[in-house]
């Protein structure tokens, strides 16, 4: 059997069964002569399990009697006692030195198991003093089985109270009462059956509250444990406590930790990894070569992280950590990579872009970014992209630019800018979109805005210039058909000044004209004079540039004949009689109707206003007679 040993705060005398006082033990006990000889020494051998038999003869009741050597006080006794098949009574008298009942006849103390079955029962009475003889008489009418006898001449102490379980392992347990204060104890046993604990201590005396750790017990297994008190006198019933030992605990190493991960910092990285279970600590382990071989960099690491100091910048480590208990260590846990790094600064501002659109190309200009270290130079041909970088190595730290050449012309690009340092790139800037074109050559244009005109009817031809930069001075010549248009002048347009003499040289007409002002540069397309016509004659006429030059205020230049632009009208109109040509009937209606509105004609087969202005006068006349001339189908009266 395994041996279980105390470690008390308080110490024990502890044996099984009961125990009579000290001068009990000196008593003589008797069979009565009507008995058949059995013996009953055995019932205060201290072994509540054996047990002697009362039989009932007839006529005689069986009765035991207990003599001691000189007279003792008693005030309580205890009995167990009983039939396993019926009910069971007994009574005990209690004689003086002279042989007389002194226990107070009907009062005697009377010891009943109502039912069939063994029963335990202490009885406390009034002292009863000068006892010299005790008769324990069988009233059942059937044998009784007497297990135990204990009569005190003093009080025997009450059972300690809140007897309980404190805590337990798979070999311990703590227990824990509070000692009774009726009597003077002498000791307290805790006892399980079959098991004997002795000690002659008792430095417990007049403590109430208590605790013992019982050591040795087998794992998983159930005890009963008993507590009683003790004093001179005797030992109370006692209480009981059972419990069950916790299972041998798991001796198999712990899991691997998980959840490693790892956050680096400027010459350090902290790990951190998730708590496993039944671990004593941790052990964290190092390498540069992933996979390992690892380095025990910290062992015995109490919580679920640690700070790896020693570092260096900008080297990568590759880290596991391991749990420990007292039944060994895990394997590795996941691995981690980190690479510690110096601060890094702040991303910069973004940049503020521009751009002007080339033959070809974009060029992109915006301003420096505070801290920046490059740009990025990204590009769409949709509007707020997506876009795609073109180039990320543009720096500058004052004004930065670049031209993307990889462009087509007559396509519309969108473009951003984004600036960049070790902390990071910025925003995009604002978008701007720029479309390549291939170069416009200079040209001076004439503008007619009519494509048509009656005879007589007096147009505009507007000279202009068109694709040219800051040009403040122009020197150039038109002809106009003189045989379908008469010249009427120019009209001057604002911040342009004529400053030659134009004379019109049979249909042919030099201009000098000059800005008047920085505000009258022309640049793209610009109308600088506008010539007044009137057309005179049936046909398509036409006023074409012949020469031109033009300056800036850096250089001059010719523009060469494809670049000198011209302008056509047709002129025409109906005879009066509208039968296709003149003749001297057209000039007969007109003299009918003259002085008069045209519209007194009958408009709907005259045309009589041949000049246009409403009236029927000579200058109808004149016209009609100029196209009679003209018309070569009209015989002349020679």
């Amino acid at each position: 059997m395994k041996k279980i040993w105390f470690m008390f705060v308080l110490v024990f005398f502890a044996f099984q069964g009961s125990v009579f006082a000290a001068d009990i033990d000196t008593a003589t006990l008797v069979n009565n002569t009507a008995g058949s000889g059995t013996t009953v020494l055995n019932i205060r051998d201290g072994d509540l399990e054996t047990f002697s038999v009362i039989g009932v003869p007839a006529p005689t009741y069986r009765y035991i009697t207990i003599t001691f050597p000189s007279p003792i006080d008693i005030d309580s006794a205890f009995m167990k006692f009983g039939n396993s098949n019926n009910p069971t009574n007994l009574i005990m008298t209690m004689y003086n030195a002279a042989g007389a009942g002194i226990s107070g006849g009907s009062q005697d103390p009377m010891f009943t198991q109502n039912v069939a079955g063994n029963k335990s029962e202490q009885k406390t009475f009034p002292k009863i003093v000068g006892v010299k003889r005790i008769d324990l008489y069988n009233y059942s009418g059937v044998p009784a089985n007497i297990y135990e006898v204990k009569i005190n001449n003093a009080k025997v102490p009450i059972d300690p109270s809140n007897f309980q379980l404190v805590s337990k392992t798979f070999e311990s347990a703590v227990v824990s009462w509070t000692n009774p204060t009726d009597v003077d104890l002498t000791t307290v046993k805790i006892y399980n059956p079959g098991l004997v604990h002795t000690s002659t201590e008792s430095s417990f005396v007049g403590v109430s509250g208590r605790t013992a750790t019982i050591n040795g017990l087998a794992a998983d297994t159930n005890y009963t444990f008993r507590i009683t008190a003790l004093n001179s006198f005797g030992e109370s019933i006692g209480k009981t406590l059972s419990f069950k030992t916790d299972p041998l605990p798991d001796t198999t190493p712990p899991n691997a930790p998980n959840g490693l991960s790892a956050v680096p910092a400027d010459g350090n990285v902290i790990l951190n990894w998730t708590i496993s279970t039944e671990v004593t600590s941790y052990n964290v382990k190092r390498s540069t070569t992933a996979g390992g071989p690892y380095t025990t960099i910290a062992s015995s690491v109490a919580g679920s992280s640690y700070n790896d100091s020693a570092v260096t910048n900008g080297t990568t480590y590759y880290y596991v950590v391991t749990a420990i208990n007292a039944y060994g260590e895990s394997s590795n846990s996941n691995e981690v990579s980190t690479t510690p790094q110096a601060p890094l600064p702040p991303a910069p501002t973004a940049p503020a872009l521009s751009g002007l659109a080339g033959n070809l190309q974009n060029i992109l200009t915006w301003t420096a970014s505070l801290g920046a270290t490059s740009y990025d130079v990204k590009r769409s041909t949709t509007p707020t992209g997506p876009y795609t970088t073109i180039t990320s190595s543009v720096y500058s730290n004052v004004y930065s630019t670049y031209t993307d050449t990889s462009v087509v012309n007559g396509t519309t690009y969108y473009y951003v800018v984004s600036a960049s340092n070790a902390g990071g790139s910025s925003v995009n800037s604002n978008e701007v979109s720029l479309k390549p074109q291939a170069p416009l050559e200079p040209a001076l244009n004439i503008v007619i805005a009519e494509e048509k005109v009656k005879v007589g009817q007096e147009f505009t031809a507007n000279v202009e210039l068109k694709d040219v930069t800051n040009i403040y001075a122009e020197d150039f010549t038109v002809k106009y058909d003189n045989t379908k248009f008469d010249y009427l002048g120019f009209e001057a347009v604002t911040g342009f000044q004529i400053y030659n003499q134009s004379t019109d040289q049979n249909g042919t007409l030099r201009f000098i004209i000059a800005s008047q002002g920085v505000n009258y540069g022309i640049t793209g397309e610009k109308t600088f004079v506008k010539l007044k016509l009137r057309a005179k004659a049936v046909g398509v006429g036409k006023v074409d540039a012949l020469k031109c030059r033009i300056a800036d205020i850096d250089h001059e230049f010719d523009l060469g004949d494809p670049s000198c632009g011209e302008d056509t009208v047709t002129v025409e109109n109906q005879d009066v009689n509208r039968n296709g040509e003149y003749t001297l009937l057209d000039l007969a209606i007109d003299g009918y109707y003259y002085g008069q509105l045209a519209s007194n004609a009958n408009p709907a087969i005259y045309t009589a206003d041949q000049a246009g202005d409403e009236y029927v006068n000579n200058d109808d006349l004149i016209f009609i007679v100029k196209q009679m001339l003209l018309n070569t189908n009209y015989a002349p009266n020679l």
